[in-house]
């Protein structure tokens, strides 16, 4: 989406004051204004909230504001224009460091039983309605029939690219 000069303003502003504000936050010790935030960043690599002592939860909310700061900030300079922003914070980049991020185990999918067809087999007959009702013209169902067959191949795999001429 194209922005006009006033919208990229505008947003650089918005940017740069939600910066402002959690730099309020964050110096007058209220970290419980993104403690929604923190909690779940710490459920999002694997701390439980309840099983951290104060200290912690301390730690867990100033990180969150400082990132916070810096998102901001990154997000203001794109908007002005200034693309090698660089975090500031040290304690955002120690963390970031320290903790490992928490990983899902991969799960091993069962592939499911085919329950129809490939394209590929009923290809010819679906081109063959479409001609028959005249839902296309004679040519298009003749490209389709000619290239169809190169498209989809003919065997047990899916979509095959077409070979080189």
């Amino acid at each position: 989406m194209y922005l006009t000069e006033d919208g990229r303003a505008a947003r650089a502003r918005y940017w740069g004051g939600v910066a402002q504000e959690t730099k309020k936050s964050l110096g007058g010790n209220m970290l419980d204004h993104g403690i929604t935030t923190a909690q779940m960043t710490a459920r999002m690599v694997g701390l439980t909230w309840r099983d951290l002592d104060e200290a912690e939860r301390h730690q867990c909310k100033e990180v969150v504001h400082r990132a916070g700061i810096d998102l901001a900030e990154a997000l203001k300079a794109r908007y002005e224009g200034d693309f090698e922003f660089e975090p500031k914070s040290k304690l955002l980049h120690q963390a970031l460091l320290e903790v490992a991020p928490a990983v899902a185990p991969v799960q091993q999918q069962q592939p499911e039983a085919q329950t129809e067809p490939l394209f590929s087999k009923v290809y010819p007959s679906y081109i063959e309605g479409q001609i028959r009702r005249g839902e296309w013209r004679q040519q298009t169902g003749n490209q389709a029939h000619e290239s169809g067959g190169a498209k989809f191949g003919h065997g047990s795999g899916g979509i095959v690219l077409p070979r080189a001429a």
